[in-house]
């Protein structure tokens, strides 16, 4: 099917997690389903990739990339480092190194990218910015009234975001390291009610994350609202 027909889907790649069945002995690759489910209840075809040797391939078989949300990304991607190897856990560094890699590809493609959670702090620390440390006071901060509750997020007024969602709706936000540093050409496009970033949009390219859950069913229609926009996107219709 061709892009010129009506019924053509664009390819969305959705990132997942490695995972490892001591049933089996077999690693495997691990993904919320919800993600393939609003990709495409909006249009998309989802697929997950497996092998960063392909990562050429899927950039130029994939119309847009979903980096989804997952473990931190380790430290030293934005000039850090550990002081204890209880800190270094829950890393994984051949999924930062095939995420970074992907995010690359796809900017210098000019495809669409959005970056969910991690994905946010991904597309931020590749494009040269930082993050606060999990254990700074800056952190702790912001974490502080990150219990589980709903909070509202504040879209600025001009932003894809405002224009998808108005100027403030609510949102489960992710525990993760909040961005420090802009990445080059990003900028913030939502705030907490703490005046932690929740999202970014790149100046020229159709780069967006977001530091909220949208797969969260309880927090209304803007869910689907940024995935249809993300597709739409993909399909060359905005």
């Amino acid at each position: 099917m061709k892009k010129e027909d009506k019924d053509w889907k664009p390819v969305i790649l959705i990132t997942g997690e490695e995972g490892f069945d001591p049933s089996f002995g077999t690693a495997n690759f691990i993904m919320n389903r919800k993600y393939t489910g609003y990709a495409a209840k909006n249009g998309g075809l989802p697929f997950m990739p497996e092998d960063i040797r392909m990562a050429k391939e899927y950039v130029e078989l994939s119309d847009g990339l979903i980096l989804s949300h997952g473990p931190d990304i380790h430290r030293g991607r934005y000039g850090q480092y550990y002081t204890d190897f209880k800190e270094m856990r829950d890393i994984c560094s051949t999924r930062d190194d095939f995420e970074f890699t992907l995010f690359t590809l796809f900017a210098e493609a000019g495809k669409p990218v959005l970056g969910i959670g991690r994905g946010m702090q991904v597309i931020n620390t590749a494009l040269g910015g930082t993050l606060y440390l999990p254990d700074s006071k800056k952190k702790k901060e912001l974490d502080q009234d990150l219990s589980g509750e709903l909070k509202f997020v504040y879209p600025e007024p001009k932003s894809r975001l405002f224009a998808l969602s108005g100027s403030s709706f609510p949102a489960e936000l992710f525990k993760i390291p909040g961005i420090s540093k802009l990445g080059i050409n990003m900028r913030p496009t939502a705030f907490s009610e703490k005046e932690c970033i929740e999202a970014l949009e790149h100046d020229d390219l159709p780069i967006l994350g977001i530091g909220w859950n949208p797969l969260n069913e309880n927090t209304g229609a803007q869910n689907h609202s940024l995935f249809h926009y993300f597709i739409q996107i993909c399909k060359g219709a905005e």
